[in-house]
């Protein structure tokens, strides 16, 4: 379908290139584990990019465990 020939091809942005313009928005899976990523969470992700997606934005979510916040525990 040539109407669809931009959306298969590559786009750069900035110094990234990206294989395709297929895009998944953030949304919130309830696959976190006292707020850091499971590896549910992580194999979710990962077929999503075997799938094709051409750029994945996560939600938001801790890479650490965090001891408190502003003194606040």
């Amino acid at each position: 379908m040539p109407e669809l020939e931009h959306l298969f091809s590559p786009i750069k942005i900035r110094n990234t290139t990206i294989r395709n313009r297929i895009v998944q928005s953030a949304h919130i899976t309830g696959y976190v584990e006292n707020g850091l990523p499971s590896d549910r969470h992580v194999r979710y992700y990962e077929e999503r990019a075997r799938g094709g997606i051409g750029l994945i934005i996560t939600e938001a979510m801790d890479t650490e465990v965090q001891i408190g916040y502003g003194g606040l525990t």
